[in-house]
């Protein structure tokens, strides 16, 4: 199966297969990455330890784990110099002190965990001075709490980021701290969006944008400023999807859209030059137009259930 262009521009923010991939936690937790990634899994305590050659880390303890080492992030992790994707508590990195991760380090991703926060914010310049980041993800779990104060100060380290992704309604409208610093990001992913979430602050030169979840009245008309925009996620939109704003996209060339029911001029996605199209619950907005579509045109074309 072709891969999509989103997922192909992604790939080298996120681990791989050919890393050396391990995982601290209990066996529970790893046994996804373990049979994923193939990943050597250790348990947690107060000093696991680390092969200096992992190459991508999950650290995944309890909060009753993180409370008994004060939230100490291990001490192994210094030695640790080809490290370059690392999956850490968000609770952990607000304790973060001078020279506890490597300068190898260049993707992030951040677990907003189902906890009760300690007074304290993260040291963004700290981090940023510390590691080469190009990607921020932060993965809010099932009932954790809102945690926008922890991410005060995050803008510092915009200028390096080539991709990233957060939900609104728990860590707020990072891209609204300092859009021009964003000079670099290609691809966005973002939850939560509503009317005062302002597409108008996007770097124009993104390259790729995920939108998951957005209200009634949010309004997609400015994504036609993004004229760089290769692929296009739209994922639970509530209101009207308007396919004149596509045909205005000339570099629109990957167009993935699910759970999405509202649809203006639907029949004008066979006009659109795509590599790549998928619609799955959408309301069936094609059902009268798909003789327009010929599969031989597309690498990708999955409207079977559009």
């Amino acid at each position: 199966m072709t891969t999509l262009l989103f997922d192909t521009m992604m790939q080298p923010y996120f681990p791989s297969k050919s890393m050396e991939c391990s995982c601290v936690g209990n066996l529970a937790e790893c046994e996804v990455l373990i049979d994923h990634y193939g990943a050597l899994q250790t348990r947690w305590s107060s000093r696991p330890q680390l092969s200096p050659t992992i190459e991508a880390l999950w650290l995944m303890p309890t909060t009753k784990q993180m409370q008994a080492c004060h939230y100490t992030i291990p001490a192994a992790l210094q030695a640790c110099s080809q490290l370059t994707v690392l999956y850490i508590p968000l609770a952990m990195l607000a304790h973060l002190h001078k020279n506890d991760l490597p300068s190898s380090l260049q993707h992030l991703q951040i677990v907003n965990m189902d906890m009760d926060y300690p007074a304290t914010k993260v040291n963004w310049e700290l981090l940023r001075d510390m590691t080469n980041l190009q990607s921020v993800v932060i993965h809010n779990d099932f009932g954790s709490p809102d945690c926008a104060s922890l991410l005060e100060g995050i803008e510092v380290i915009f200028p390096r980021l080539r991709y990233l992704s957060y939900d609104v309604r728990k860590n707020s409208n990072l891209i609204a701290r300092a859009p021009e610093a964003l000079s670099h990001l290609n691809i966005l992913v973002v939850e939560g969006v509503g009317e005062e979430y302002n597409i108008q602050l996007l770097p124009v030169h993104l390259r790729a944008l995920a939108i998951i979840g957005a209200t009634r009245d949010f309004d997609l008309r400015p994504l036609v400023a993004l004229q760089q925009l290769e692929s296009l996620r739209l994922n639970g939109m509530k209101g009207i999807i308007d396919v004149d704003i596509f045909a205005q996209m000339k570099q629109l060339r990957d167009l993935f859209i699910i759970n999405s029911k509202k649809w203006h001029h639907p029949e004008r996605l066979a006009e659109l030059t795509l590599d790549h199209l998928t619609l799955i619950d959408c309301g069936k907005p094609l059902k009268r137009f798909k003789s327009l579509f010929h599969e031989q045109a597309y690498d990708t074309l999955d409207i079977e259930f559009s």
